[in-house]
């Protein structure tokens, strides 16, 4: 008995030792991410792509990058050295708007001030970002040379205004999106991962490492029944009968009979004399009665199923025959 209780005895300060250093990590940790003001920040997934029926890209991702130099990071030497050469491959390059010697006085009130935000550009393209990488003090690396990009995805319509209120569109704010963009959201979106930033001034974060603390799942691509040749020339049918009439809007839906396939829709709304653009979906947006068009389909069923003739009379109560 005496044994067990020595056994019981120390499993019991062991857990809680171990208790007490896990306790006292956390909270080491928890100090540590307050004073370096840093925090887990989403990273966005890549949003799936929207294809016709023949694979045409409808909708896709491409991406783009905010660039900005770690200018607290440089040692003098290696600043002194390269910042020449640097402030003229930005000037030529990427920053075209301002010359060479204003991009090294920044540069070197930047470095002077131990300014840990100068930004390069807030949208480059993938070329232009490996280009980057290249130019003097930069290729050095993250640590050395204060290189910092950021990845974030922009939606783009390669057909432009071609059933835009079909294939819908995203915003920030995931609550105005439209069209098939909204309905197939969970399929396209995938799952966000999740980096540690640091925040350096009052709206800026910066990476800490290259590495996430979880990597982003990319979204699923769909595939749908539009055919954007025949969406293009319902368009253009649809306008000049717009033209025509001098109608305020008008509605095309064209669809296959054998499989009731959506192969086009187009919607126009006046949006100045003679002009036209598709601002609403009016063939999904704008509800109403089916109306007459409902009766003559009612009507045809009928008359097929052999529930009616043709020469039959049907009694209104008070109304005509």
């Amino acid at each position: 008995m005496r044994n067990l209780v020595l056994v019981l005895l120390g499993v019991v300060s062991l857990g809680a030792a171990v208790l007490y250093r896990v306790t006292e990590i956390k909270l080491n940790k928890e100090d540590f991410v307050h004073i370096h003001h840093l925090s887990e920040r989403e990273v966005p997934a890549y949003r799936g792509n929207i294809y016709d029926s023949n694979g045409e890209i409808l909708a896709t991702s491409l991406p783009f990058y905010e660039a900005s130099i770690d200018l607290g990071l440089n040692n003098d030497h290696l600043f002194s050295v390269h910042v020449d050469s640097l402030a003229h491959c930005l000037s030529k390059y990427i920053m075209k708007n301002k010359t060479k010697s204003q991009i090294k006085n920044e540069l070197v009130k930047g470095h002077k001030e131990d300014n840990h935000y100068y930004k390069i550009s807030g949208r480059l393209s993938y070329s232009d970002c490996k280009k980057l990488k290249g130019f003097p003090l930069l290729r050095e690396g993250r640590f050395l040379g204060g290189l910092v990009t950021h990845e974030y995805f922009d939606r783009m319509r390669p057909f432009g205004d071609l059933a835009r209120r079909t294939i819908g569109f995203t915003t920030a704010d995931s609550s105005e999106y439209r069209g098939l963009e909204k309905s197939f959201d969970s399929f396209l979106s995938g799952r966000s991962g999740l980096r540690l930033m640091q925040r350096v001034n009052e709206k800026q974060w910066l990476p800490v490492s290259s590495d996430n603390l979880r990597d982003p799942v990319a979204g699923k691509h769909i595939v749908t029944t539009i055919n954007m040749a025949f969406q293009e020339i319902l368009d253009n049918e649809l306008e000049k009968a717009l033209h025509a009439h001098q109608a305020k809007a008008g509605t095309a839906v064209l669809m296959e009979v054998e499989t009731g396939d959506i192969k086009a829709m187009a919607s126009l709304s006046e949006v100045g004399r003679g002009k036209y653009r598709e601002i609403l979906n009016l063939n999904v947006e704008d509800g109403g009665d089916p109306g007459s068009t409902f009766k003559a389909a009612s009507v045809l069923a009928m008359l097929e199923d052999q529930k009616l003739d043709i020469h039959d009379t049907v009694f209104t109560h008070g109304g005509s025959y």
